[in-house]
């Protein structure tokens, strides 16, 4: 059996796996602090975050969440997602299949106010 012959069949099994996790989709909270981030925004840029957010609803089962370390107790648990030079800063609470979305900003600037 040929290389590509077993790829194909994983590739099929990660499909249904994708199609399994979009049924369940994860309910997802704007905070006023991602609002006022991305009103600063271009709307081409703004509408790539917001379906950048649609994508992690529909994926939140399937994909490895980035969490920031020595955070304050406050802030303890926060995730990160990258979207080009942009991190989107959020929460997820996989029991209530929930996700709230902290704050969205330049690579350069989101750590600094931590």
């Amino acid at each position: 059996m040929g290389r590509h012959a077993r790829r194909g069949g994983a590739q099929r099994r990660w499909r249904l796996r994708c199609v399994r996790f979009r049924l369940r989709a994860a309910h997802s909270t704007i905070l006023p602090s991602a609002e006022a981030d991305l009103q600063g925004f271009s709307s081409e840029l703004r509408g790539a975050i917001v379906r950048r957010f649609a994508w992690l609803r529909e994926h939140a089962d399937a994909i490895i969440h980035h969490r920031l370390q020595n955070l304050p107790e406050d802030l303890s648990g926060l995730c990160r997602l990258r979207h080009s030079d942009y991190r989107i800063l959020y929460w997820r609470y996989p029991a209530r299949r929930t996700i709230k979305i902290y704050r969205v900003q330049h690579r350069s600037e989101v750590y600094r106010d931590l």
